[in-house]
Parts: C-alpha cells; sequence; structure tokens
C-alpha cells in the first residue's frame, strides 16, 4: 500500500471519527438544553412569583394579551425550567423544539465543511446559565445557514441544497417561530432574522424553500398557541400587548454598570461583523446577512447591557455563539482569531461580574451534565418524584409565608404572588401582575381598571416596597387611589396590609393645587394642603436622548422629596412612570405610611421636590408638573392598625 492511500485511509477514519463524535455532541446539546431537572419552588421571592403565576395562568387558562400582559408567553416555563404538573409537558416539548432547531441549524452550518467545531457545541450551552442566549441563538443559525444555501456556487461557504438540508432548514425555522411563545420579546429577533432569511431565498430563486419555511413558521407557531390552552382568536392580541412591555423596558428597567464591560464587549462583536463582511459574497448576499448579524448583535447587546446587574452575562456568552457559527464561514485563521478574541472577553466579562470566577466557568459544564443525568433518572425510575417536590416545596414557601384568615379571590401588591400560591388562595391576578412593570400609562391603567372591573380580587395583600430603589408610589400608581377608595384595610398578615373589597366605593374629591412648567435641577414648591397630593408629571426625552434611549439607555433620573420637617429623602424616578398620576405627599415609604394615608393620619407631608438628572441635554427644558389634592373619607377601622405597625 502506498503513502498515499495510507494518508487517505488514515484520513478517512479521522474524518469517520469526527463526523460520529459530531452528531454525539449534537445529541448531547439536544439533551442538556431540555430540563429534565427542572427549578423547584421552595422559597418566596420576586422571580419564582412572577414564574410560577406564568403556570398558574396557563393551568387555569387565563387569556395572554388580555387577563396576562407580561414578557412571557404560555411557554414561558421553558424559559423558567419552573416545574408545575399542568406545564410540565410544554416545558419538555418546548424545550425538545428549540433544542432539536439549534443542532440542526448548527449541523447545516458545520457538518461539511467543519464538523469539528460542533464538539464545542454542548460547552457553549452549558456556559449559558442565562437561557436567553440559547434562544437568542437559534434565529442567528437559521440566518447564518440561508446565507450559506444561497450564496454563489463558487463560494467557499456554498451549500448545496438536497432533501436532508431542507428539512434540517425547516426543522429550525420550526425552533425560531416558536420563540415568541416563550418569551414575547423574541418575536423581534426571531421574526426579522426569519424574514431576512426569507427575502434571501426569494431573491436567490428557491422560492419553493421559502414557501415551505413561511407555512412551517406559521403553523407551528398557531399549533404551538393552540396546544397550550390559548385560542388562535387571541393570538394577534398577545402581540400587541407586548408593544408597551416591550418599549417601555430600557427606560423603566435599565440598571447601570461600568461602561468598560461595554467597551468589552464591542471588542469581538465589531470584529465578528468585520471578519463576516470580508468573507462574505456581494450584492444582496452580503448585505441581508450582514443587516441580520447586525440586528443580533444589537438585540442581544440591548438584551443584557440595558439591565447590567448580572443579564450582561447573555451578551457576554452570545460571543460564543457568534464565534462558533460563524467559524463555520470564516478562513481558519480569521475564525481562530475571533474564537480567541471572544473567549478571553468572555472570561473577562464573567471576571468582572459578581461572582465570577474561573471555578465557576469551569464547574458549569459538570453541574449541566449531573442536573441533565439526574433528571432523566429520576424521570425514568421514579415518575412521581417531581410532583412530590413540586409539593414539599409549596409547604416550605407556606412555612415562609403564611397566610390565614383569607376567604375569596386576592392578588398581592406589588410582586410576591408566591405567597398565594403557597397558601392555597385563589388568585384574580391584574394583567400586569408584578407592579414594577407598569412603566407605561396604558399598562397603569389597564390595572387600574382591573379593580374596579368584573374580575376585581374580594382581598388584596398590598406591601409598600419597589425595586432599584425607585419612589414606590410610582409602581402601579393609579391603582393606589383605586385601592383607598375600593377596598378597606382590615389587618396585617407579616409584611403585608390585608384589604377587602368595599362597596359602595368611597367618596373622593380633588381640589387642583398646582400647574406649572418646570425644569430639572430646580426646586419644585408644594403649596400647603390638607389631603393626598396627585402629581403628574411630563417629561420627555429630546430626540438625542430618544436616539440614546433607542441605541442604549439613559442616565437615570432621581426625584428628591423633601417634608415639612426638613428631611430630604432621595428616589430613582422613572419619568413614563409618574404621568398618569401618582401620590406625592404624604410621603409614603413604608407600610406604616400607607396605613396612615389610609386613616387620614398622614405626617409626612412634602414641601417641595426636585428632579435630578445628569444630562440636560437627553430631556426637553419644559417639564409640566400638575398637582392636585385628593380627598378621600379616612378609613375609620384602619385607625386601630397604626399603632401596631410602629
Amino acid at each position: 500500500m502506498s503513502a498515499t492511500q495510507i494518508s487517505g485511509t488514515r484520513y478517512t477514519r479521522q474524518d469517520w471519527l469526527i463526523r460520529s463524535l459530531a452528531v454525539v455532541a449534537l445529541l448531547i446539546s439536544s439533551v442538556i438544553i431540555v430540563p429534565f431537572q427542572p427549578w423547584i419552588a421552595e422559597a418566596p421571592g420576586l422571580d419564582m412569583s412572577w414564574a410560577f403565576a406564568m403556570n398558574v395562568a396557563v393551568a387555569e387558562h387565563l387569556v395572554f394579551g388580555k387577563d396576562v400582559i407580561f414578557t412571557f408567553g404560555p411557554w414561558a416555563s421553558v424559559y423558567t425550567t419552573l416545574f408545575h404538573p399542568a406545564t410540565d409537558t410544554i416545558m419538555l416539548v418546548g424545550s425538545a423544539i428549540t433544542a432539536v432547531g439549534l443542532c440542526a441549524g448548527f449541523a447545516l452550518l458545520a457538518f461539511d465543511r467543519r464538523p469539528a467545531l460542533l464538539l464545542l457545541l454542548p460547552l457553549a450551552i452549558s456556559e449559558s446559565i442565562l437561557r436567553d442566549t440559547i434562544f437568542f441563538a437559534v434565529p442567528l443559525v437559521v440566518l447564518l445557514a440561508t446565507a450559506r444555501l444561497t450564496c454563489a456556487e463558487n463560494h467557499p461557504n456554498f451549500l448545496k441544497l438536497t432533501p436532508a438540508r431542507a428539512i434540517l432548514f425547516l426543522v429550525s425555522v420550526c425552533g425560531v417561530s416558536t420563540l415568541p411563545l416563550i418569551k414575547g420579546s423574541f418575536a423581534g429577533l426571531a421574526f426579522g432574522e426569519l424574514g431576512c432569511a426569507i427575502l434571501m431565498l426569494i431573491l436567490a430563486r428557491q422560492i419553493t424553500l421559502a414557501a415551505g419555511s413561511i407555512i412551517v413558521a406559521i403553523a407551528s407557531l398557531c399549533i404551538g398557541w393552540s396546544a397550550s390552552g390559548q385560542s388562535l382568536v387571541n393570538l394577534p392580541n398577545f402581540f400587541a400587548a407586548q408593544r408597551p412591555i416591550i418599549s417601555g423596558y430600557s427606560e423603566a428597567m435599565s440598571v447601570h454598570g461600568p461602561f468598560f464591560e461595554v467597551g468589552l464587549w464591542f471588542l469581538p462583536a465589531l470584529l465578528a461583523l468585520w471578519m463576516f463582511f470580508a468573507n462574505s459574497g456581494r450584492g444582496y448576499r452580503r448585505l441581508l446577512p450582514m443587516l441580520g448579524l447586525t440586528f443580533y448583535l444589537f438585540v442581544v447587546f440591548k438584551a443584557g447591557f440595558v439591565r447590567q446587574d448580572g443579564h450582561q452575562r447573555m451578551s457576554s456568552a452570545s460571543l460564543l455563539f457568534v464565534a462558533l457559527s460563524l467559524a463555520t464561514m470564516l478562513r481558519k485563521r480569521d475564525a481562530v482569531v475571533l474564537g480567541c478574541a471572544s473567549i478571553v472577553i468572555w472570561i473577562s466579562l464573567e471576571l468582572s461580574m459578581t461572582h465570577g470566577s474561573l471555578k465557576n466557568v469551569a464547574d458549569r459544564p459538570l453541574w449541566s451534565y449531573a442536573m441533565t443525568s439526574d433528571g432523566l433518572a429520576r424521570r425514568l425510575t421514579d415518575p412521581a418524584y417531581f410532583n412530590n417536590a413540586f409539593t414539599n416545596g409549596l409547604a416550605k414557601v407556606k412555612q415562609t409565608e403564611p397566610v390565614s384568615g383569607i376567604n375569596g379571590t386576592t392578588d398581592v401588591y406589588p410582586t410576591d404572588l408566591s405567597v398565594l400560591f403557597a397558601n392555597d388562595i385563589p388568585w384574580a391576578g391584574r394583567p400586569i401582575l408584578q407592579s414594577y412593570s407598569v412603566y407605561r400609562p396604558q399598562l397603569d391603567q389597564a390595572n387600574a381598571d382591573h379593580l374596579t372591573g368584573k374580575s376585581a380580587p374580594q382581598n388584596v395583600l398590598f406591601s409598600v416596597r419597589a425595586i432599584d430603589d425607585r419612589l414606590s408610589a410610582l409602581e402601579d400608581a393609579l391603582s393606589w387611589g383605586v385601592l383607598l377608595t375600593n377596598y378597606s384595610i382590615v389587618g396585617r398578615q407579616d409584611n403585608f396590609i390585608q384589604m377587602k373589597k368595599t362597596l359602595p366605593p368611597r367618596a373622593t374629591s380633588t381640589t387642583p393645587l398646582v400647574d406649572t412648567d418646570a425644569k430639572t435641577d430646580e426646586p419644585i414648591v408644594v403649596p400647603a394642603h390638607d389631603g393626598i397630593v396627585i402629581a403628574r408629571i411630563h417629561m420627555r426625552p429630546t430626540l438625542l436622548g430618544q436616539a440614546t434611549l433607542m441605541a442604549y439607555k439613559l442616565p437615570l433620573v432621581y426625584i428628591e422629596v423633601t417634608l415639612t420637617t426638613g428631611k430630604t429623602h432621595r428616589y430613582r424616578y422613572i419619568p413614563e412612570m409618574g404621568e398618569t398620576g401618582f401620590v406625592l405627599s404624604p410621603l409614603v415609604a413604608s407600610n406604616d405610611d400607607f396605613v396612615a394615608m389610609a386613616a387620614g393620619h398622614a405626617t409626612a407631608s412634602v414641601k417641595e421636590i426636585r428632579l435630578v438628572s445628569p444630562s440636560n441635554l437627553l430631556w426637553k427644558k419644559n417639564i409640566h408638573v400638575t398637582l392636585e389634592t385628593l380627598h378621600v373619607q379616612p378609613q375609620a377601622d384602619a385607625q386601630k392598625f397604626i399603632s401596631s405597625t410602629k
């Protein structure tokens, strides 16, 4: 046998081995994405509350887009991995669809050219501790696979369309089109990349595959929606209801962090764009994939760096998927450079964040595989395990937050819905189920209308508490007035004020107090008053501010509240949340303050406020301020709870 033949035999065996290992890697990747070992609710908290509420909403067939207006859809459990008997099947099947879609896309990208790259896919997935990263990657691989299928035949990246590849492509399309059912905010990236891919197919005259993609996308979305217990009639409303939730996020939910993290992230991101541009074809074969990749990076950047409190992990881990997917299309030298740069920046960002360490990075794959194997073993050998764990977990939550003496439907303000689920109290939730998300006027109005409608809860558990050091009265601002008139304080439950629906509502009257224009960093005087002062403040960004908000986020705005005693308090202020009308005086900073206000004995009267912004160029000069006095009949029965709360 000649040396050439020997060499050829060795290469063939090596190639066969690599491809076999690549198939195994794809199978492992699919399995570890599916949460066979789900999260069990065992402690109360903000995140556990909304995650549990999403499961309950599906179990009780609430209408998403009407009864529930939140970032997440009926497949939310695929994202949260929180176990609930009613949504376990949705969680497993939905995760499997995402997993198979991602792996099918990577198979299209890598299997014919560089199958060895697929061995890295399980590692990238296991390092994605925020599942957003995995979901973001599915539209990306569909876009890049389309770029390969539609490039010129003489281009090194050309991928000839075969029946098998068409099937893989449509499987990936299915994975993309169902992403909005998991999280409504995924719709922009999913449909944007999918639309770009379909347009590329049409321009390349691959009409059959383009038509098949449209049919599969629509069918997958509709079937997934219906299978989760939702009516197809309500699907358009679900997407329409997402608009205020998504558009208001950057202003209301931003958290600032070290800017050097942003700079670090942009280094490999811009490098990826440049290398992809240099290795692409011409005309639409370059333009559309570049637009798609740019849009992907923009969405990933915003998702991670608007709320820079650990969310940036999804942006940093996404660099791994960008490098891995582009490595199938770039020249080897470029692929190595991009891969090394992405890994270095990813690790640097990991180490810059809270609890970031090389040990945690190294442990994640082991933890991921251990969780998957344990979960599979339990599901196969003890089918009742997770149902029992679910029951035991709720018992632990109940021990932490016991509630008694409540009959009838109930809602909780501002966030801790877990107290209802653990104590088996019927939930009559407002549409935007946690108050920190009520950051647009129409959302505020929807929740207030709920309290006066047919589905209003008979009881309310209320606590004065806000996220991000906000002024508490901003969250569900309009609902505070309804609670004062339509509900009566009847007791205390641990950290909550207990209220009960009152019929007829208490009489109210309003008196105009101030109607003026003001500027940032200048005092606004609150005249002497004898009731509750409701403030409406219209403070909007300039064109530069709007552009900054769209591209990134605005500097934080604060409100300084000075009491008649001379003491000044400083809170985070969300301008759009202050437009509908919020309680400005008395200053309500605790449950005690709220009870005192309802009883007519409030003492924390406000005499002056100041809106503070580090950049006046981003906000319009004139801020319109309207103050009025609200007179509400005092709750005599609430007075007896004042002494017990102080």
